[in-house]
């Protein structure tokens, strides 16, 4: 792997697929290598991605995010693999659980729990947490969405309806002028008539007519 890194290199970053890198060996020690060898690939450009349950490789995703980034596949409640991936959170190991599901005596899984470091515990303790505080985090989050998403639809059905509003006291401010246009035109008729009345030896339907005319182009 290295070799071939090597060689590719000058092309761009060598994408590499590692699965359970040294896990066949003693733990400490392979951890201790597995670490190394990321580093190096890292350094020389490589793109990296590979799967673990080295704890020691877990953590480096968050002391040194600049070079390392965390993922994990969701669990369900019964602890099986949902292959949901999730970013930036590192999976707790769940050999125990598992052990349990597949039938081992309670008192062997029970003996196992008690082998474990107090540092081993503490840091699956911890491993758990951040999962739990993020899944509920994203549980927040994906609800707020939801209601921005809802107050979005409607605040776009309130302003269709402010639309529909406005065009409609448009339309009616537009037929109340054609109104008072028309009540020009009648009342400019009355004056028409009115003056040939006048010529007729009737003068007051024409002041009549007039003055009504005036009224409604004032108003």
């Amino acid at each position: 792997i290295l070799e071939e890194v090597e060689q590719h290199r000058a092309r761009g970053p060598v994408l590499t697929l590692l699965d359970e890198l040294l896990a066949g060996t003693d733990p400490a020690q392979g951890a201790a290598l597995a670490q190394a060898t990321l580093e190096h690939l890292v350094e020389r450009g490589a793109l990296v991605v590979g799967t673990t349950h080295y704890e020691r490789l877990k953590v480096l995703g968050v002391v040194n995010r600049a070079k390392f980034r965390n993922a994990s596949v969701v669990l369900d409640a019964a602890g099986r693999p949902t292959f949901h991936l999730v970013l930036d959170q590192a999976g707790a190991s769940n050999a125990l659980d598992a052990a349990r599901r597949f039938g081992l005596p309670d008192a062997l899984v029970e003996r196992a729990a008690t082998l474990m470091s107090p540092d081993e515990k503490e840091l699956q303790a911890v491993l758990r947490t951040l999962s739990e505080q993020k899944a509920a985090l994203q549980a927040k989050l994906d609800a707020a969405e939801g209601a921005r998403e809802r107050m979005t639809t409607e605040s776009q059905k309130v302003e269709r309806k402010l639309a529909d509003v406005e065009r409609e006291a448009a339309r009616l401010r537009k037929e109340g002028k054609r109104a008072f246009l028309d009540e020009i035109k009648e009342a400019r008729r009355a004056v028409a008539d009115a003056i040939e009345t006048a010529k007729a030896g009737d003068a007051r339907a024409l002041n009549k007519a007039s003055q009504e005319l005036r009224d409604l182009e004032a108003s």
